[in-house]
């Protein structure tokens, strides 16, 4: 199992304790390209940037109807041909997965883009999809959960469900330690990632087991050595994946 250390393009000097790094394309990469062809990155997934890319554009669901959508169909390419031209250094990248935005027919359509440039991009199950969880399941051997599915029952009941069918899940934006230590038994997690690592955003410090905020003034505040909080969080979140390594080799 292998904990994506995202947002990490500002901190390009973590990476080679971090080791596994989730990167935005639309956010500047170049650093964290560097880093993984000099052998500081083991694993590089990036991410598409679609939401940013929609959020920049000031386009959004409830706006729908009196904003007009920015153009995807410029994005999508111009996002396979970096992929493309890094293709040696990318592990794993993201579709667009942004059917809430576009509906279910262009991402389809975008999906296709993606075949052109003879990319197999990570594909992602939203439960606004109109395809079944277990299909999806079927389907991949890998394959993304989003944003949405934060439930931690919920997501065990998917574990199983990709366990029955061979396939490993990667989940997004979720490092609840508590909970992780739980779905750790499942061989089907495959990976997830989070910014949870960064105390300097967030003013934490990792504990192993959870995370404990501490009683400083804020995550910015002019006493902190932000740089060895960051530092130290990634060291405790590398432990922690090498526990949850051990539990799941175990079972």
């Amino acid at each position: 199992m292998i904990i994506y250390f995202a947002g990490m393009q500002p901190y390009p000097y973590f990476t080679p304790i971090a080791r596994n790094v989730l990167s935005s394309y639309i956010l500047p990469s170049k650093r964290i390209l560097e880093r993984k062809a000099n052998g500081d990155i083991d694993k590089l997934m990036i991410d598409s940037g679609a939401f940013t890319f929609f959020a920049e554009a000031g386009f959004t669901t409830k706006r729908l109807k009196t904003s007009k959508t920015p153009n995807i169909d410029d994005y999508i390419h111009e996002y396979c041909r970096y992929l493309v031209t890094h293709r040696k250094l990318i592990d794993y990248y993201i579709e667009l997965d942004i059917d809430k935005v576009v509906g279910w027919d262009k991402v389809l359509e975008l999906r296709h883009v993606f075949d052109t440039y003879n990319l197999a991009p990570i594909y992602v199950w939203h439960p606004t999809l109109p395809i079944p969880f277990e299909d999806f399941c079927k389907k991949y051997d890998y394959f993304g959960v989003g944003t949405s599915t934060k439930s931690a029952e919920i997501l065990t009941r998917m574990l199983e469900t990709a366990q029955k069918h061979k396939s490993k899940i990667h989940i997004f934006g979720f490092t609840r330690a508590n909970d992780l230590l739980k779905m750790a038994k499942y061989k089907s997690l495959e990976s997830v990632d989070s910014t949870s690592w960064c105390g300097s955003k967030y003013g934490r410090l990792f504990g192993g087991i959870h995370n404990m905020t501490k009683s400083w003034q804020g995550a910015y505040s002019k006493d902190l050595n932000h740089r060895k909080i960051n530092k130290l969080n990634i060291i405790k979140w590398k432990q922690f994946e090498m526990r949850l390594n051990s539990i799941q080799q175990g079972s």
